[in-house]
């Protein structure tokens, strides 16, 4: 039962990865946190979530960016240069991040995906093609900013990179997402290295949420080149606004 429950959880949290580009972590967590209980099976620890949750978000990102790439909807020359600066910001922030105290660092991250599902749903007229110019300098500034952020508060910068990426930077929802899963699957991969030389990961039940990944990892991403771009929009908002309400409960 509690293989069925890993497995199923791991093709939902892929799925929403594939499809949207945010991070199948941000949906995954709160699954391995509230669902085993709920339904009468052990519980697991938030460092044991985190372990699962890093192993799974690594394989889940790599299955749906493969989908993403082979449509041409990553623009490999501005994702790497993000994913580098990214990964620099988070290591910055992260050796601050001892420095904040808890409920600040959870009341910051609700208030920032308050304001990035807003900025998802409110319309940006130069978000439906490309810039102009490739913005190489304000892609890299947007994306070190983003992952010192995430270093501090100790998650996925992908909820506030993705509007950032549409409003500021003026990039089309397609190529936020491509762009996104490049920057998760950066973090993802040395998180997970970190977490395994730690002894930190539960390899079973890891590998049971990966199985799950196999098939909704790309059966999002597929999905998501189906869809109209407004729908993806509309349903990055709704996920990152869930993710506040329940940082938010957390909180209170």
């Amino acid at each position: 039962m509690e293989a069925v429950v890993l497995v199923a959880l791991g093709f939902v949290a892929a799925f929403a990865s594939g499809l949207l580009g945010v991070g199948g972590a941000i949906v995954l967590i709160p699954l391995l946190r509230f669902v085993p209980p709920a339904l009468g099976l052990p519980g697991y620890s938030m460092a044991e979530i985190a372990g699962i949750s890093i192993v799974q978000v690594t394989a889940a990102t790599l299955l749906g960016l493969r989908v993403h790439h082979r449509k041409g909807a990553v623009a490999w020359r501005q994702a790497a240069p993000m994913a580098i600066a990214s990964g620099i910001g988070a290591a910055l922030g992260g050796a601050f991040s001892g420095r904040v105290p808890e409920p600040a660092a959870e009341a910051l991250f609700a208030a920032l995906a308050v304001i990035a599902a807003a900025m998802m749903i409110l319309p940006t007229p130069g978000a439906a093609g490309e810039p102009e110019t490739p913005r190489h300098t304000a892609s890299v500034a947007v994306a070190g900013g983003v992952g010192v952020i995430a270093g501090v508060l100790g998650a996925g910068g992908a909820f506030l990179l993705a509007p950032l990426m549409r409003t500021v930077l003026a990039f089309p929802i397609r190529k936020v997402i491509g762009i996104s899963l490049v920057v998760v699957l950066s973090g993802a991969v040395m998180g997970m290295l970190g977490k395994a030389a730690a002894g930190q990961v539960l390899w079973t039940p890891a590998l049971m949420a990966v199985l799950g990944a196999l098939a909704g990892a790309p059966l999002g991403a597929a999905l998501s080149h189906r869809l109209d771009a407004k729908v993806l929009r509309w349903s990055m908002a709704f996920l990152i606004a869930a993710a506040a309400v329940r940082m938010v409960v957390s909180a209170v």
